[in-house]
């Protein structure tokens, strides 16, 4: 951090008065990886907005999420997606939200220095910090370095004062180049992740009740003393292309990826845990356990695309070299070596209206995997059809433990069919409908059962889907809705709330002389009663539950959002009604996410997003 306001100041240093109100945030631009992936030639702008600036906690994205209750725990989707790759996958994905995604990162183009702050602090000891530092060394090559740090403390099983819960790192360090005419372009970027998580097991069965009656979490005890779950991965990835005829008709590209992974359960001092009691699962050491998987992957993707007048093409191969290992406390080692082909393309039309139909598949060479995609999209609708026959994860296939141990050779493979169709209506500035449908099916599906241990059910599993987001204003107040009704046809492996909704309330207008934007309102989140996953931190999986329904809550937040100039600030109480009913209403005293972690209690949240151009 010293480093990066060093460099900020010293930046601010060599420009003078009549420099520094040159740049702001419409001389800063950005591409992603997939602006030059599917030749888009126009860059991003920043976003200087207020919208959500008060949601920081990773739960409520286009697939709302459960965790543990506190941010920079484990994560997990509410809703099943379906792979967006074919192949084997490692299949630990509860810290993903965390890391920098090596194929989304932000390339900018700077005229000055540019430099983003943002930090999240609550009242009960949820935190984020994140800074971001970019610039150009010439009009073609640009640096950059990207850190964030997610804590939390703990609500349940503390023993000290801001007794940890989870706390991660995660860094990206980046650069972009290209040559005077811009056939050959590069990106490259290195990102790190360093996430822990202490774990309690959930509350003690014999507090459930009792719980019901607190606000404040702390004096209770968790089913888990000193057992942790870490994460660390690193990722070296680097897309580049150049093109072999002019205009964007012919170019060849190539993508590589390395990483590295390294996932551990740890618990030095097991004895008198009632968790472990509790498995009915005879350990291999009873006394202190390590159980470490090691993923180590390097993948190439390389090919040809380019745009013919209105039709954009590309085919490819793709080949992965992996290994998958897996040692346990007694030194017992498990070891896989894989490698696997494919080969894939696409073809798009691009209409005058800027409407976009294409067409793109992949395929396994060695095995049955492949995926078939179709989609239209444009100014008032988007719609389309998605196939993909995918393999069991390396941990679904394979696993050895101190708990647990498994071999499924068995395992067929997942097919999903996945329809949708959403329109876009306004009516001027005032109102905008977009309801939507989705249908998912799902054959031989893998979950982790309630033994903890991977099953499939190969009969066919539906989901029918209907959704509704609007905003409407009228003068200075403002309405948004998100609403999702699921109806669910199959096996009781797959479980899911019959209604989510996002509804949020609020003013808008300026204030101090129009110097500033204020939005004040409501955010109120409700879904309705389900069998939510439950979390298994030895085998760092979320697993069905057909035995604990998490009762339905209605948390409502207020917020005030003001952006002054090139900085946002925001305040919100969090969980403004708990303890407000009884314990059979909406707004009673606990609420759930997962079974046996209750979420956030009251909290007086403060954030402020400041970006700097010199």
């Amino acid at each position: 951090m010293s480093l990066f306001l060093f460099v900020r100041n010293v930046s601010a240093q060599i420009l003078d008065d009549s420099t520094k109100n040159i740049y702001g945030p419409t001389t800063t631009r950005y591409i992603l990886e997939e602006d030059l992936y599917n030749i888009k030639g126009k860059p991003h702008s920043l976003d200087t907005s207020l919208t959500n600036a008060h949601l920081y906690d990773y739960l409520y994205g286009s697939n709302p999420h459960q965790n543990l209750g506190l941010i920079g725990t484990p994560l997990n989707p509410i809703y099943y997606t379906p792979p967006q790759t074919i192949g084997r996958n490692l299949g630990i994905n509860i810290f993903d939200a965390y890391a920098y995604d090596p194929s989304g990162i932000n390339y900018y183009n700077t005229k000055s220095p540019f430099s983003k702050l943002r930090y999240v602090q609550g009242s009960r000891g949820q935190q984020i910090l994140e800074a971001d530092f970019a610039r150009n060394v010439n009009p073609r090559w640009n640096l950059g370095v990207d850190f964030r740090r997610v804590a939390s403390v703990k609500q349940v099983g503390s023993t000290v004062a801001r007794d940890p819960q989870a706390s991660g790192y995660a860094a990206a360090v980046y650069t972009r180049y290209s040559t005077k005419n811009q056939r050959y372009q590069l990106l490259f970027n290195y990102t790190h992740l360093h996430q822990t998580n202490n774990e309690f097991g959930g509350i003690l069965n014999s507090d459930s009740v009792r719980i019901q009656d607190l606000t404040n979490y702390r004096v209770l005890d968790g089913q888990l003393n000193s057992g942790v779950t870490r994460e660390r991965r690193n990722n070296f990835h680097l897309y580049h292309q150049y093109g072999i005829l002019k205009d964007s008709v012919l170019q060849i590209f190539h993508i590589a990826d390395y990483q590295y992974r390294d996932n551990r359960y740890q618990d030095l001092a097991m004895a008198g845990d009632s968790f472990y009691f509790n498995l009915k699962v005879i350990p291999r050491n009873s006394s202190s356990m390590t159980d470490r998987t090691d993923f180590n992957l390097f993948e190439n993707k390389i090919g040809l695309k380019g745009q013919i007048k209105r039709f954009n093409y590309k085919a490819y191969f793709r080949a992965k070299q992996f290994t998958y290992e897996q040692i346990t406390t007694d030194t017992i080692k498990s070891k896989y070596d894989y490698k696997e082909d494919f080969l894939g393309g696409e073809l798009a039309y691009v209409f005058k209206d800027t409407s976009v139909l294409s067409f793109s598949g992949q395929k396994y060479v060695r095995g049955r995997d492949y995926y078939l995609k179709a989609y239209y999209t444009s100014k008032f609708l988007s719609g389309g059809f998605y196939r993909i026959n995918y393999s069991p994860t390396l941990v679904q296939s394979n696993y050895i433990g101190n708990f647990f141990s498994w071999n499924n050779p068995n395992f067929d493979n997942t097919t999903t069919d996945n329809l949708w169709l959403d329109l876009n209506l306004r009516v001027g500035k005032l109102l905008r409908i977009n309801p939507g449908v989705r249908y998912t099916g799902i054959k031989n599906y893998i979950y982790f059962n309630e033994s903890f241990v991977p099953a499939q059910e190969n009969s066919n599993i539906k989901l029918y889907m209907a959704s509704m987001n609007f905003f409407l204003r009228l003068g200075t107040f403002n309405i948004t809705e998100r609403f999702i009704y699921t109806k669910y046809d199959g096996a009781p492996v797959l479980n899911v709330p019959e209604v989510y909704s996002h509804t949020r309330a609020y003013f808008q207008t300026r204030a101090f002389h129009k110097a500033a934007v204020l939005q004040f309102g409501l955010d109120a989140f409700w879904r309705s009663t389900y069998y939510a996953n439950g979390y298994m931190p030895i085998i760092e999986q979320y697993y069905l539950n057909n035995s604990v329904p998490v009762k339905n809550y209605m948390l409502v937040d207020l917020f005030l959002d003001v952006r002054v100039k090139r900085a946002n600030v925001f305040v919100k109480i969090s969980n403004l009604l708990q303890g407000v009913g009884s314990s059979t209403s909406p707004f009673r005293k606990t609420y759930y996410t997962t079974p046996g972690y209750p979420g956030l209690p009251r909290s007086f949240d403060f954030g402020i997003m400041w970006m700097f151009f010199d």
